[in-house]
């Protein structure tokens, strides 16, 4: 581990490397070759980088910005193999078509503090809401039907998601941290926005 770098969760926080949610997913085969994957990755192996077979994308939605220490409220997650990733079909437009062959699961929580006004206008989702739908809070069951869809999945699993280093993991591990739980170990952490900046660097210096 270099210094600089943040460990939250069992997960190193590598910022000094460009790496790249739900929503690039036809992105990612582009993401992968432009920055040459799997070395600009976060990774809980500093020695050992390892190819990943599975891309989780994740998305958590949450009461607040990470300044109002902010509780989980929904997690999503898609899961799909690398092979139908450098495989990706397209529509009569030539836009690449979303695999057929995905595992998605998403499970909404009840936060014991309630949103911001602006999270929950973005969210669309509220305590009382929540509430009124008897949803339970971030518990033993959600780690256990996490750490069984991460399972299911072929290893080595990577996590992808748009701000993530900044948001989503450490989130996702502070969650998983209280209830003495932590994601895989050779799990591998992508932050599309990273990615996407360092592209847009790189392309910027070589103009």
């Amino acid at each position: 581990m270099k210094a600089g770098d943040k460990t939250l969760g069992g997960l190193i926080l590598d910022r000094s490397q460009a790496s790249p949610s739900l929503w690039p997913l036809c992105l990612l085969p582009l993401i992968l070759a432009a920055i040459g994957f799997p070395v600009s990755v976060k990774t809980i192996t500093v020695s050992k980088r390892p190819r990943a077979e599975t891309f989780v994308f994740l998305d958590l939605e949450a009461i607040g910005l990470p300044s109002v220490d902010p509780e989980n409220a929904e997690l999503s997650l898609f899961a799909v193999h690398q092979s139908s990733l450098e495989d990706l079909k397209c529509d009569e437009s030539g836009a690449p078509l979303p695999p057929w062959v995905m595992d998605k699961l998403t499970l909404c929580m009840s936060p014991e503090r309630p949103f911001t006004a602006k999270a929950s206008e973005i969210t669309g989702l509220s305590r009382e809401g929540l509430g009124r739908c008897g949803k339970a809070g971030f518990d033993g069951t959600v780690v256990q039907m996490l750490q069984a869809f991460l399972s299911r999945q072929e290893g080595p699993v990577c996590l992808v998601a748009h701000n993530g280093f900044d948001y989503d993991f450490p989130l996702l591990c502070t969650e998983l941290r209280h209830l003495g739980a932590h994601l895989p170990q050779d799990t591998v952490c992508l932050d599309t926005l990273a990615a996407l900046q360092g592209l847009d660097s790189a392309h910027s210096t070589k103009g």
